[in-house]
């Protein structure tokens, strides 16, 4: 009986260790990350919400794009300079940048 006891407190144990290491694996992951929280193309922030659009280039948890309007769907400002403005988190940091149209939007 004593026998049984140790090999059940023992696999407790090793299963414990194993949900801790899987958690502190996704927080560490979660940390690297990139995530857009918000995407705005248009002149003085008045334009297209494209956010979708910007999350979808997410390759390898960075983006890598020229901000024109093909790229971003269309042109809400014609015949203006437009920005991107966008809020995005990484490494657990929130950050906000703004790129000029024409502009590679390089993150990180």
């Amino acid at each position: 009986m004593r026998r049984s006891r140790i090999v059940t407190l023992t696999l407790m144990f090793l299963f414990c260790m194993i949900a801790i290491y899987a958690v502190g694996a996704q927080v560490a992951s979660n940390n690297r990350r990139l995530s857009i929280q918000r995407a705005i193309y248009g002149m003085s922030g008045k334009g297209s919400d494209v956010t979708n659009r910007v999350r979808s280039m997410v390759r390898n948890d960075s983006l890598d794009f020229k901000v024109n309007n093909t790229n971003l769907g269309g042109d809400p400002n014609q015949g203006t300079k437009k920005t991107l403005k966008l809020s995005y988190t990484y490494m657990g940091r929130q950050q906000t940048r703004t790129f000029n149209e024409g502009d590679r939007c390089r993150i990180p």
